[in-house]
């Protein structure tokens, strides 16, 4: 059981930063570039597809195994009655709101791509990227915390 709680954690811990550090990527460097007029929208399009895809497996390995780690490591009481449970439940929470930001991000980026130029596709979704990324860097220090 130890080997699978490690690799839980292992899992958990690296779609984490892989994810929170592609949201970052995407909010500081690529949409940057293409509201800059320096990466056309098939670029940015492609970009996003990938980006789609690591945030789709993203919140799926880290519902897995976040569940994982919290029924192996809290009980009921011990989330709702101890610090770092209240920390592991508002880092659930942020994990549904950092979801959330980039599924709107990523659809207007996306729309916007569909009807117009990559600059004001970025000017519809940017708002989103950025919420997104300070979600993002929230739930590393709470991640350190715990």
């Amino acid at each position: 059981m130890a080997t699978i709680d490690s690799l839980m954690r292992v899992l958990h811990m690296l779609f984490a930063g892989v994810w929170v550090g592609g949201t970052l990527f995407m909010a500081g460097a690529v949409l940057p570039a293409a509201r800059a007029g320096r990466l056309p929208g098939d670029s940015l399009e492609w970009i996003l597809g990938r980006f789609s895809r690591v945030t789709m497996a993203a919140v799926v390995v880290m519902f897995v195994t976040g569940g994982h780690l919290a029924g192996q490591l809290y009980e009921v009481q011990g989330l709702l009655n101890r610090p770092s449970g209240h920390l592991v439940l508002t880092m659930t929470a942020l994990w549904f709101v950092l979801a959330g930001l980039l599924h709107f991000g990523s659809r207007s980026l996306s729309d916007g791509l569909d009807d117009g130029t990559a600059e004001d596709a970025v000017e519809a979704s940017r708002t989103w990227f950025l919420a997104a990324a300070g979600v993002g860097l929230v739930l590393l220090v709470l991640a350190g915390l715990l």
